[in-house]
């Protein structure tokens, strides 16, 4: 498995499978509802954090478990399968955080 170094996030999103209905009745094609540019995804790994330029060190602030967003074209694919794709981002660039709510192990996770 990954090992992120610094104040790298290893994070996990699921990908999408069939079609998705809109509340109005449309019919979002799965290629177009698994490809957004805010992406939300599940931190499984995280660096310790990094030295900055003012010589402290600052640890990184998100914990493994949570929830996260962040913009598509700043992560970097390390792997991808039929069920998902693992992507390795700095924190910096993480738009937001929160805890999911509670699910099985192995069970799709929701946003609250």
């Amino acid at each position: 498995m990954y090992e992120p170094i610094g104040n790298r996030l290893l994070i996990e999103v699921p990908k999408i499978k069939g079609h998705k209905t809109l509340d109005s009745g449309l019919l979002i094609p799965g290629t177009l509802a698994e490809d957004p540019v805010l992406i939300k995804g599940r931190i499984l790994k995280a660096g310790p954090g990094r030295y900055y330029d003012d010589g402290e060190f600052r640890p990184i602030q998100f914990s493994v478990g949570m929830a996260i967003f962040f913009w598509k074209n700043l992560g970097t694919v390390v792997h991808t399968d039929e069920d998902r794709t693992l992507y390795i981002i700095i924190q910096d660039l993480i738009v937001a955080g929160f805890w999911p709510k509670e699910v099985k192990k192995d069970e799709e996770w929701a946003c609250p």
